[in-house]
């Protein structure tokens, strides 16, 4: 475990160092995509999986995080204040909506952070002043994928190092007691409002992160980009395909969606939507435990 863990750091290290130059102009796209949800994919899943409630409101902190960068980028502000603005928007939002939404369970989390994430596409739309409503931000270019990709590098490899240690660690252990029984977690002393309040100031501060480099990567925000119902579900439909609350289930569920994504886009069929709600509801029939439900020693 030991030399895979160090061959790992290696290969993460060359390929940040290499940059996406050697990929190409598209390869550096599709890699900057699969980044980004890969990032989003594991953030979602510290509590949509190992805290087992069914989080749509978590793009929602992924598009506070977009228009933060945007904001501080059309202002003048450098990429190195752009980026951590970003974070610590998203995790001052979750901070904020908190108390609302940890003691909450099942279908009534589910529908209050998916009423969050509405309410923060139609301010979006409606504050115009700020965030240029419906018409969007529009922002220089970059001058190539260096930057982004890089950043979007580091953020995926913390996210995947904290969704990795997660589950071994005394709070993983007490935000898993808590999900699956929270009154025999509460006996031994586990307060699964706390717990679940914690992890999802976590995994949102890791979608304003993500959404930190989106900008400079389009050049173009609006709050279709950001709090749109596709980008809100990709990482919802990558976890509950790859598998829920297991190590390598979330990536594998980023690779089968950005594949297909691609393969529509590159036949310029726009069936991105009804894809996600057929893969949602494929995954809930056939394969609740997700593709690594399949190989569960592995």
């Amino acid at each position: 475990m030991r030399r895979t863990g160090l061959a790992a750091a290696a290969g993460c290290i060359l390929l940040f160092a290499l940059g996406p130059g050697w990929l190409g102009s598209y390869g550096a796209m599709v890699a900057w995509a699969v980044l980004l949800n890969g990032t989003l994919a594991l953030s979602f899943d510290l509590l949509g999986g190992y805290g087992g409630a069914l989080h749509l409101g978590h793009g929602a902190f992924f598009g506070i995080g977009v228009y933060a960068s945007a904001l501080c980028a059309a202002h003048g502000l450098t990429w190195w204040a752009a980026f951590p603005a970003a974070g610590l928007a998203g995790g001052l939002a979750a901070r904020l909506v908190q108390p609302l939404l940890a003691p909450l369970r099942g279908v009534s989390f589910a529908m209050a952070s998916l009423a969050l994430l509405l309410s923060c596409g139609l301010l979006a739309r409606n504050l115009d002043f700020f965030t240029g409503g419906s018409a969007g931000l529009s922002l220089p270019p970059t001058r190539g994928t260096a930057l982004p990709y890089r950043w979007t590098f580091l953020v995926f490899a913390c996210a995947f190092w904290i969704h990795d240690r997660l589950p071994d660690s005394r709070f993983g252990r007490a935000l898993r007691a808590a999900a699956a029984d929270p009154e025999a977690a509460a006996a031994s002393g586990v307060t699964s409002g706390m717990v679940r309040g914690r992890v999802l100031v976590l995994g949102s501060v890791l979608a304003g992160l993500a959404g930190g480099g989106y900008p400079l990567v389009m050049a173009y925000v609006s709050p279709q980009s950001a709090f749109g119902l596709e980008a809100a579900l990709a990482p919802v439909v990558a976890v509950l395909l790859g598998g829920p609350g297991t190590r390598w289930g979330p990536l594998l569920g980023v690779l089968l969606y950005t594949g297909l994504q691609e393969w529509l886009w590159t036949r310029g069929w726009q069936w991105n939507l009804a894809v996600l709600g057929i893969a949602l509801m494929a995954a809930g029939a056939f394969l609740p435990r997700g593709l690594a439900g399949l190989f569960p020693r592995r």
